[in-house]
């Protein structure tokens, strides 16, 4: 059913969903047309799910930013730093990756007050549909559920966390349900916090 919206006129990135052109092994397909000025034809689950947000020119444009128009084999001088945040090389100048990514994709640079979410927590996930932009005091309480939130879960509570979990129920379905980060609900399953077998 939802595999007929009409979602015409719908901006996705730099795409503009024109019109429904065909499916494919039940799968649905979308004319967009990009800011660039192609057209591409791109499956709706993409689309909507902020896999696919450009032509291919938005990928082109990070790569051309973080080489310099340099040798297109160059990979772009990737590294790590100590707190887990992915670098990258962009006219000369050391730079973290998911800001890049943002300003590349916002087609502005980044105040200091804004800052670069990763939506699954994982730092060095770092592909467009993964990131948010948000304020700096927001981003800051999002971090701030501290180790005693996941002392005042009961035995029972962490020993359901884990049966759910056991049985498929999803980790953002459990976060929202107990109350607790996604951080700290990897923990738990993990045997970080509440190691003693319930």
């Amino acid at each position: 059913m939802s595999n007929h919206m009409d979602i015409s006129g719908d901006v996705y990135g730099r795409l503009t969903a024109v019109r429904r052109i065909d499916s494919r092994d039940g799968k649905t397909f979308w004319l967009c047309k990009c800011t660039c000025g192609n057209e591409t034809s791109v499956y709706l689950g993409h689309l909507r799910g902020g896999r696919t947000v450009s032509c291919g020119c938005f990928k082109k444009d990070i790569l051309k930013a973080s080489t310099g128009g340099k040798n297109k084999n160059w990979k772009g001088g990737r590294a790590v730093t100590e707190e887990g945040y992915v670098t990258t090389q962009v006219n000369g100048k050391r730079v973290l990756e998911h800001r890049h990514v943002m300003e590349t994709y916002l087609g502005r640079p980044l105040t200091n007050k804004e800052i670069i979410h990763h939506l699954d927590e994982n730092k060095q996930n770092n592909v467009i549909g993964n990131l948010e932009v948000t304020m700096r005091d927001i981003h800051t309480s999002r971090h701030n559920i501290k180790t005693p939130v996941i002392k005042k879960l009961t035995k029972h509570s962490v020993h359901r966390i884990r049966e759910f979990n056991s049985v498929g129920i999803s980790r953002k379905e459990l976060s929202e349900a107990f109350h607790i980060s996604r951080r700290h609900l990897h923990d738990i399953i993990s045997g970080k916090y509440w190691r003693v077998n319930i």
